[in-house]
């Protein structure tokens, strides 16, 4: 049997493949975007990092012609759950809580999270974390997420970033995991 290949172009409104060069402009220009978006409220705010998935958005931020860290600062923290939910919040907090200060992190009282949130146990943590070393502190939940619909928790806003998970779990790590047993 004969078969005549032919190419056939079918349009499914997501991205099935990505170049190198694709996924860093789609960095470069979200990045852009989410720090532009809290820079323009003209609130002093710190935007918080909360590991792998968002370090190379938050790096990217920080070398932006816009980047304003006197108004719009950054600081990357490690804090890992890998999905697990706490068995003694109270002491995971406790211990985060003095890494912390032994670090001397300072935290404006408006802090933005950023993260990829899928079950929400990792950025419900370091919420929870961040509020028990920081009094009166104000947390905003910003998910980084490849599609619509991903989240399980209601987060405060929603980027959609197609190569979110590249950066998340196929390029090197930037920032090494810290889990709550460490």
């Amino acid at each position: 049997m004969n078969y005549n290949s032919r190419k056939i172009n079918i349009e499914l409104g997501i991205n099935t493949h990505q170049t190198l060069g694709n996924c860093i402009k789609e960095l470069i220009d979200s990045s852009y975007t989410i720090y532009n978006d809290i820079l323009t409220k003209n609130i002093s705010t710190t935007i918080i990092c909360g590991g792998q998935s968002p370090s190379y958005y938050c790096l990217s931020m920080m070398n932006l012609p816009i980047y304003n860290p006197d108004l719009v600062n950054i600081v990357i923290l490690p804090h890992s759950k890998g999905g697990v939910l706490s068995s003694d919040k109270y002491s995971e907090n406790e211990l985060y809580s003095q890494r912390l200060k032994e670090n001397n992190i300072k935290i404006r009282k408006t802090a933005i999270i950023i993260d990829g949130v899928h079950s929400g146990t990792g950025i419900l943590a370091l919420e929870s974390a961040l509020k028990h070393c920081f009094e009166n502190i104000t947390i905003y939940k910003y998910a980084i997420n490849s599609s619509k619909y991903i989240s399980k928790i209601k987060v405060d806003k929603e980027y959609i970033i197609v190569s979110e998970p590249l950066f998340s779990d196929t390029f090197p790590r930037l920032i090494n995991s810290y889990y709550p047993k460490d």
